[in-house]
C-alpha cells in the first residue's frame, strides 16, 4: 500500500520458506524490484522502464527496443568492442525526460550478454529490433513508433493514472525522437 506519489507506503511480503534469508530483501527480489521501480517512475511521473538495449556511442545515445528474443543481447555484443562505446544495459533501460531531452539510464537488470551500467546518455535515436534474414532500416510514423514503444514498455496496467502518464510519455518520445 503506497500513497499516490509512491513516496511512502507499506509492503507486505510473504517470503518463500525455501529461500535463503539473504534473498528475501524485497528491493532486490525479482520481479518485485521492477514492479516497485515501475510504480515509482509512473507514480511520480518521472519516466518509463523499457525492454531495450542502451548504447552510448560518444554521446550519441541509441536505444534499441525489442521484445524477448528480438536480438537485444546480440545487438549489445555487436557494439561492445567499438571504441568510445558504453553499453548501459542489454535488457532493461529507464528513460526519463529532462530539460536536455530524453535521457536513458542503465539498470541492474541485464540480459543474456550481462551488460549493466549505472551510466546515462541522451537518447538521439530509437530502433526497434526483430529477427530476420535481412538487415534494413526505415523511419517509422509516430503512430507506429508509439505502438512499438507500448509493446516494449513495462506499464502499470493496474493503475489508470500511471497508465495514462505512460501513454502520454511514450507518445512524446515517439513524436520527439527519430524512430526506425
Amino acid at each position: 500500500h503506497f500513497n499516490a506519489g509512491m513516496t511512502d507506503g507499506d509492503l507486505v511480503y510473504l517470503p518463500d520458506p525455501g529461500r535463503m534469508a539473504a534473498r528475501l530483501f524485497p528491493v532486490t527480489s525479482y520481479p518485485l524490484d521492477q514492479v516497485l521501480y515501475v510504480n515509482v517512475l509512473t507514480g511520480q511521473r518521472k519516466g518509463a522502464l523499457l525492454h531495450a538495449v542502451g548504447i552510448d556511442d560518444s554521446g550519441q545515445g541509441r536505444l534499441f527496443c525489442g521484445i524477448s528474443g528480438a536480438g537485444k543481447s546480440t545487438t549489445a555484443r555487436l557494439w561492445c568492442d567499438h571504441p568510445n562505446v558504453n553499453i548501459l544495459s542489454d535488457d532493461r533501460i529507464i528513460v526519463r525526460k529532462s530539460e536536455r531531452g530524453f535521457l536513458m539510464y542503465g539498470t541492474p537488470w541485464n540480459g543474456e550478454a550481462q551488460f549493466a551500467s549505472s551510466r546515462s546518455a541522451a537518447v538521439r535515436q530509437v530502433f526497434f529490433l526483430r529477427q530476420g534474414k535481412d538487415h534494413g532500416l526505415c523511419q517509422l510514423s509516430t503512430s507506429e513508433a508509439l505502438r512499438r514503444l507500448i509493446m516494449c514498455c513495462f506499464a502499470t496496467f493496474w493503475n489508470p493514472e500511471g497508465m495514462a502518464f505512460t501513454l502520454s510519455f511514450l507518445e512524446e518520445m515517439a513524436t520527439a525522437l527519430p524512430c526506425y
